[in-house]
C-alpha cells in the first residue's frame, strides 16, 4: 500500500493519541476530531497513521455515508443498546430476560474486551467527570457484552428510553455492587445508541 503524506500520517497519529487519552480533544483541530469520532477502530487508525490505500477525504465520506444509512434504518426501526459490564456476564441471561419479559427481543449480541480507547469513546459524555478515568479502566478490564434490542411489534412504546431507564434501575438494584460496578450500561437516546453500538458492532 502506498505511504500516506506526512501531514495525513500526523492527523491519524493525533487521532490515535486522543482515543488513547494521551491528548485532549481541545488540543487538536476539527479534522482530527472527525477521525476520532468516526467508526474506525483504534487498529485501523493506527494502520492509517502509517500507510493506507484510501485518502482521508474518501474514508471520512464513507463513514458519513454509512452513518446516514444507519440513522435512516434506526428511524424506521427503533432499537436500544445495552452493555452488560465486566464481572456480570454470569448474570447476562437474567438481565436480558428482564428486557424480553418487558416486550423486547434480541437483535444482536457480541462479547468483547474493550480497549481503553473504545471505553473512552463509550463514555465520552462523561469525559469531564472525576470518575471518567477509573470508569474507562474498569470497562476495559475484562469481557463485556453489547446487546441490541428491538421492541416487539405489539410493544410500540411512547418513550423507549424511559422504559430502558426503568429496566436499568431494576438491573442495578438486583445485581449492582456500587455506582461504577452497577452491572449495566444503557444508551439514553437514539443518538447515543447509534454512536455507542458501533463500538461493538
Amino acid at each position: 500500500m502506498p505511504a500516506k503524506s506526512k501531514a495525513q500520517q500526523a492527523l491519524f497519529g493525533m487521532a490515535l493519541a486522543v482515543r488513547r487519552g494521551e491528548k485532549k480533544r481541545s488540543e487538536v483541530d476539527d479534522e482530527v476530531l472527525k477521525i476520532v469520532d468516526s467508526d474506525m477502530t483504534d487498529k485501523e487508525i493506527e494502520d492509517f497513521a502509517s500507510t493506507s490505500h484510501k485518502g482521508l477525504a474518501d474514508h471520512i465520506k464513507e463513514s458519513i455515508d454509512e452513518a446516514m444509512v444507519s440513522a435512516a434504518a434506526s428511524l424506521k426501526k427503533p432499537r436500544v443498546f445495552i452493555v452488560i459490564k465486566p464481572g456480570f456476564l454470569n448474570k447476562s441471561q437474567d438481565i436480558i430476560k428482564l428486557f424480553t419479559d418487558e416486550g423486547f427481543r434480541v437483535e444482536g449480541s457480541k462479547l468483547m474486551v474493550l480497549t481503553l480507547g473504545e471505553a473512552k469513546r463509550l463514555y465520552k459524555v462523561h469525559a469531564k467527570e472525576e470518575f471518567y478515568d477509573d470508569l474507562c479502566k474498569y470497562m476495559s478490564s475484562g469481557l463485556s457484552q453489547g446487546v441490541i434490542l428491538l421492541p416487539n411489534e405489539d410493544k410500540q412504546y411512547y418513550d423507549l428510553y424511559k422504559v430502558v431507564d426503568m429496566l436499568k434501575d431494576k438491573v442495578r438494584k438486583l445485581y449492582g455492587k456500587d455506582e461504577m460496578r452497577n452491572a449495566i450500561h444503557g444508551s439514553d437516546s437514539l443518538e447515543s445508541m447509534r454512536r455507542e453500538s458501533k463500538i461493538y458492532f
